[in-house]
């Protein structure tokens, strides 16, 4: 069995996503930043007609975040059970396919929401766990505005 996978880099953190939750890879974005947002959800993208949550990878990983309209280089356009998301992002290269066989539980490289992780020609890449960060930054956001 095969997982086809997006490497990505933020800051200068590379990672993993699931290519198929990936609808869309668009340039640079600007976005809406919303008051009182968290750091990980500051604001909202644009996109076919509809704002789209924006979540600031580099916050999550603990490696700085977005200052207020900076954009990155690359928007991702994912989406989970929960519905679409941007994730601005430094670099994105193409699609790699690496059977079940080439992950691992990360140890090498431990990052919240990835548990685990393969090894992509000479460097090692925790795969984020797209769907639990959602699940956990929703509902986050709904206790912290209840």
């Amino acid at each position: 069995m095969s997982i086809a996978l997006i490497p990505v880099r933020v800051g200068t953190e590379w990672l993993l996503l699931e290519a198929a939750l990936v609808q869309e890879i668009l340039g640079a974005q600007a976005w809406l930043s919303m008051p009182h947002a968290r750091r990980e959800l500051p604001g909202v993208v644009a996109w076919r007609g509809r704002a789209v949550p924006l979540i600031d990878l580099a916050a999550v990983l603990g490696v700085g975040s977005l200052a207020a309209q900076e954009s990155r280089a690359r928007t991702l356009i994912a989406e989970t059970e929960r519905g679409f998301l941007a994730l601005p992002v430094d670099e994105v290269r193409e699609v790699q396919s690496l059977s079940s066989g080439q992950l691992r539980e990360a140890h090498a490289v431990e990052r919240p929401f990835a548990p685990t992780e393969a090894d992509l020609q000479g460097t090692v890449m925790p795969v984020l766990d797209l769907a639990s960060l959602v699940a956990t930054l929703s509902g986050a956001s709904r206790s912290s505005t209840a």
